[in-house]
């Protein structure tokens, strides 16, 4: 079994600018492995529908080529996606020929494993829209460009292979934008409770009082204390991604139609995005993505009744690094279900192994795959519910 590993593409302030999608690594035979035309597929079915290049996302696929042809990535938006290969995989003529066909139709191509000043210059290099290269080897051999060098290049350069947040600041100060693997590199240091913002703690009494299924008259009362909050509600709640069907105008009209459950579930991404941390960013839609995809993941094996609480659990997994708050003194300012409580404690209980197997899906040396057998997944369903869950994220608009 292989599972898709998601890696952000960040930009300045940590901006998401897109993904890597990649089978993750594993210790199995490599010849039976997916290849680039499955992850195409696999991607493309849950992205129907969702414009990437319209949310100014780009989408990276990355896998063996394989049996790769012109039309293997149907489905896909071209300048949304793009394609990373090897150059060794370039350098073969039914990979190259295909790539040349796919560049027509408006895919981009990104290279990987190649010198920043290739000699000789390969046939495919004008192809090139994107050119990857390892930070820490193009450091050790002192080759890593300079600011002008980046903003001469073309094609666009991105860096992957980053240890530390300070490589990550040094490509943020050179122009590079920069794959991150493990996702969140620079967490945000933990701070004493008190210091949550007046804008969080109205958040967490607002979910307060949807839990004790307070009159929807006080809740109206106290979001009005927050224009910005209430218009971002109002702005949530009339995404393609909610699917009410009808334009909410007004505070009454959106507590009367969607109810206190989904209510509940958005007041958590308002929390979320309520940091101020310059890098918060990345770890919202991190936060978002985990969400659904912890949610998706229990659907079929835990009762409908439990899907808010998944949601919940997988949102809630980053709030201690978004709000520089210690997870314990979040959770008392908040009465959870103890499932989750455990759950974002000890990653153990009841919600605990698809939070797990989650986080794995964010590393490309987690153990995905034994996670997802342990709790009786196949590979197919957690990649179904994976890029479900990322082009769920997308339609936001975060």
């Amino acid at each position: 079994m292989t599972c898709i590993v998601r890696l952000p593409l960040l930009g300045p302030r940590q901006k998401v600018l897109g993904y890597k999608l990649a089978w993750q690594a594993t210790s199995g035979d490599s010849a039976s492995r997916p290849d680039l035309p499955m992850l195409a597929a696999t991607v493309a079915r849950r992205f129907e529908g969702t414009d990437t290049a319209g949310n100014g996302s780009l989408i990276f696929l990355q896998a063996p080529p394989g049996r790769l042809a012109p039309d293997s990535l149907q489905g896909l938006t071209p300048a949304g996606t793009v394609l990373s290969l090897t150059a060794a995989e370039l350098d073969e003529p039914a990979v190259f020929a295909a790539v040349q066909h796919l560049r027509e139709q408006g895919f981009g191509l990104c290279v990987r494993e190649l010198d920043l000043q290739p000699d000789p210059r390969p046939a495919w290099l004008p192809l090139l829209t994107h050119r990857e290269f390892d930070w820490g080897g193009a450091a050790r051999a002192r080759q890593l460009p300079s600011s002008g060098e980046v903003a001469a290049a073309q094609p666009c350069l991105v860096a992957s292979g980053l240890a530390h947040p300070e490589e990550f600041q040094a490509c943020d100060a050179l122009g590079v934008h920069a794959f991150v693997d493990p996702l969140l590199t620079a967490p945000v240091g933990a701070a004493d409770a008190a210091r949550l913002s007046p804008e969080s703690l109205l958040i967490l009494q607002l979910m307060q009082m949807v839990q004790a299924n307070a009159d929807l008259r006080h809740i109206e009362s106290a979001l009005k204390r927050d224009a910005a909050l209430a218009y971002q509600l109002l702005r949530y709640l009339n995404s393609a991604s909610f699917g009410l069907g009808v334009e909410v105008q007004s505070l009454r009209h959106a507590l009367t139609m969607v109810g206190y459950g989904p209510l509940h579930r958005w007041l958590a991404v308002l929390l979320a995005g309520s940091s101020a941390h310059p890098g918060s960013q990345a770890l919202l839609v991190a936060a978002i993505v985990r969400g659904r995809f912890t949610e998706l993941l229990g659907q079929g094996m835990l009762p409908q009744s439990d899907a808010e609480n998944l949601f919940i659990t997988g949102m809630f997994s980053l709030l201690d690094r978004l709000l520089g708050v210690p997870m314990a003194s979040i959770l008392e300012r908040i009465q959870l279900p103890e499932t989750v409580v455990q759950a974002l404690l000890t990653r153990e209980g009841m919600y605990g192994p698809f939070l797990r197997l989650v986080e794995a899906c964010e590393r490309s040396d987690g153990d995905a795959a034994a996670l997802a057998d342990s709790a009786f997944l196949t590979g197919e369903q957690v990649d179904r519910a994976h890029v479900a869950a990322l082009a769920w994220s997308l339609e936001l608009r975060v």
